[in-house]
C-alpha cells in the first residue's frame, strides 16, 4: 500500500473511531440525559437547545466528509479526478468536525472526554499534507522533519500522549491502588491472581504500567526504533484491552473503542514508517529538512503540533486540567464526593436513587455516586477534577428541597510520594456557591430544559 493510502486509511481510521465513540455517548451530545449540562464559560449558561443540535449537525457531517474523502482516496488514489476530489474532502472534512466537537465542548464540560481532545488536534494535523503524493520521492527521506509529514505529526503527537501520560501515573498513589488494580485486572482475565504477591512486588508491577508507557513514547520518537516503539504501544493497548474489557473491569464502550483505535492507528503507523524508509532506495537524501520551501500552511501545523506538546506542562502550575494534560487513569489528581442528608433523600430525584450509598461514618448523610450517574446517563465517564464536581453539587442545591441538603468534600492533589491529600468540605447551598466563586471557569449549570432547572447567580 502506497503512502496515500496509507495516510487515507488511517484518516478514515479517524472518523470511523469518532462516529462510534459518538454513538457510544450519544446523550451526551444530544441533551437528552437527566446529567446537568455545566459550560467552560457562564455566557453561555442561557443559550437554548439548538446550538446543540447545530453543533451535532457539524459533527456528523464533518465525520461523513472525513469518510468519504478517505474512501476516495484509498479506492482511487492513483487517478488524478478522484485524487482532486478526495483532496478537496481532505481539506474540508476536518473543520465542521473540528468547529463542532470544540462548540459543544465549551457549551459542556463533560464532553471534552480524552477522545474529544485527542481527536480535536489529531484532525487539522492529518487533513492535508506536503509530503503524501505518488510522485513525492522524498518521501523516503528520513532526515526530514517530522513536523512538515502528517504521519509524522500523528507519531510526534501519539508519543507525547504516552509520555504525559507516562508521567501522570509515576507516583506513589498510582503504585499502591490504580496499577495494582490494573494488574490484577489483567491477571484475572487469563486465569492468574496477584493477590497473593508481596507488596513489594504488586507495587513494582504497578509502576511497570507507566515505565512502558514512557519507553514507547520516548522509542517512538527515535528514528531507529520507531517500529519497536509502535509494537509495544500496540501490546499495551491489548492489555489494558484485557483489563477494562468484559473479563475486567467491564469500563464503558467508549474506553474500549478509543484503545481500539491507537492499535489500528498503530499499526498504520508502522507501515508508514517502513514505508518511508524502503521505497524509492535510489533517490539521494536531502542533507538538510529545510532544502525545499515550507510553506505557511505546514508552519502552522507545526506550531499547532507545538502547542498540543507543551499544553500538558500548564498542569504543573494549576492551569490545564486533568484530561487535556493526558492524565488518563490516574490517581493522583483532586477528588471530589457529594454528600446527601438523608432527611432529603425524598427530594431527590427519583432517577438518582440507585446511586445513593450508605456511609461507614453515621452521620445522617449518604454518598451520592455522581460518577455512576455520569455513566449511566451519559455513557461517559464524569470529567474529573474538583471544579465540574462543584458544578455538579451546585445543580443539586438548587433543586426543590435540597438547598441545606448537599455537602461537597474536595480532597486536593495526592502528595507524589506521601499520598497526603487536603480535605474541603463544604454544606448547603450557600457554602457550595462560595466555594464555586474559587473556580476561574464556570461551574454553573445551563438552565435551558427540566433537566437544569438551575439559575444563575
Amino acid at each position: 500500500m502506497n503512502r496515500p493510502s496509507l495516510l487515507s486509511a488511517l484518516r478514515l481510521a479517524v472518523g470511523l473511531a469518532a462516529g462510534c465513540l459518538l454513538a457510544s455517548t450519544w446523550p451526551l451530545w444530544t441533551g437528552s440525559s437527566s446529567f446537568p449540562q455545566i459550560p467552560f464559560v457562564r455566557a453561555a449558561i442561557g443559550l437554548n437547545s439548538w446550538e446543540d443540535t447545530t453543533c451535532l449537525v457539524l459533527i456528523l457531517l464533518g465525520l461523513g466528509i472525513v469518510c468519504l474523502g478517505s474512501v476516495t482516496g484509498l479506492t482511487a488514489p492513483r487517478r488524478t479526478a478522484a485524487r482532486s476530489k478526495a483532496g478537496w474532502l481532505r481539506a474540508l472534512g476536518p473543520w465542521p468536525l473540528v468547529i463542532g466537537l470544540s462548540i459543544s465542548a465549551i457549551l459542556n464540560q463533560h464532553r471534552l472526554q480524552p477522545w474529544v481532545w485527542h481527536f480535536l488536534w489529531l484532525m487539522p494535523l492529518i487533513s492535508r499534507g506536503r509530503y503524501e503524493t505518488d510522485n513525492d520521492k522524498s518521501a523516503a527521506d528520513e532526515t526530514r522533519s517530522l513536523a512538515y509529514d502528517p504521519a509524522g505529526r500523528v507519531l510526534v503527537l501519539t508519543a507525547s500522549l504516552y509520555i504525559w501520560s507516562a508521567w501522570s501515573k509515576l507516583d506513589a498513589t498510582f503504585a499502591t491502588t490504580y496499577g495494582q488494580q490494573f494488574v490484577e485486572a489483567m491477571l484475572g482475565s487469563v486465569g492468574l491472581s496477584s493477590r497473593f504477591w508481596p507488596e513489594p512486588a504488586r507495587v513494582t508491577f504497578a509502576l511497570l504500567l507507566p515505565l512502558g508507557e514512557l519507553l514507547a513514547g520516548v522509542l517512538i520518537l527515535l528514528r531507529r526504533t520507531r517500529c519497536l516503539g509502535l509494537g509495544l504501544s500496540i501490546a499495551m493497548h491489548f492489555g489494558l484491552l484485557l483489563a477494562v474489557g468484559p473479563t475486567g473491569l467491564d469500563h464503558e464502550p467508549g474506553v474500549l473503542i478509543w484503545n481500539l483505535y491507537f492499535v489500528v492507528q498503530n499499526l498504520i503507523l508502522i507501515l508508514c514508517v517502513r514505508q518511508s524508509r524502503y521505497s524509492a532506495p535510489d533517490q539521494p537524501k536531502a542533507r538538510f529538512p529545510g532544502i525545499e520551501p515550507v510553506s505557511l500552511r505546514d508552519r502552522l501545523g507545526a506550531g499547532l503540533l507545538g502547542v498540543v506538546i507543551l499544553f500538558p506542562s500548564f498542569r504543573t502550575v494549576g492551569n490545564c486540567d486533568v484530561w487535556p494534560a493526558w492524565a488518563v487513569y490516574a490517581s493522583q489528581p483532586a477528588r471530589a464526593t457529594v454528600l446527601i442528608e438523608e432527611d432529603a433523600l425524598p427530594s431527590l430525584p427519583a432517577e438518582l436513587h440507585k446511586f445513593v450509598q450508605p456511609r461507614r461514618l453515621v452521620d445522617g448523610r449518604v454518598f451520592l455516586r455522581i460518577d455512576l450517574w455520569s455513566i449511566e446517563a451519559t455513557g461517559a465517564p464524569i470529567y474529573p477534577g474538583g471544579r465540574f464536581a462543584t458544578g455538579v453539587a451546585l445543580w443539586l442545591s438548587d433543586q426543590p428541597g435540597l438547598e441545606n441538603a448537599v455537602s461537597l468534600v474536595i480532597q486536593s492533589e495526592a502528595d507524589w510520594w506521601t499520598q497526603k491529600r487536603e480535605s474541603t468540605e463544604v454544606r448547603g447551598r450557600a457554602a457550595v456557591r462560595q466555594f464555586a466563586r474559587r473556580f476561574r471557569l464556570n461551574t454553573q449549570a445551563r438552565e435551558f430544559s427540566e433537566a437544569n432547572p438551575a439559575k444563575p447567580d
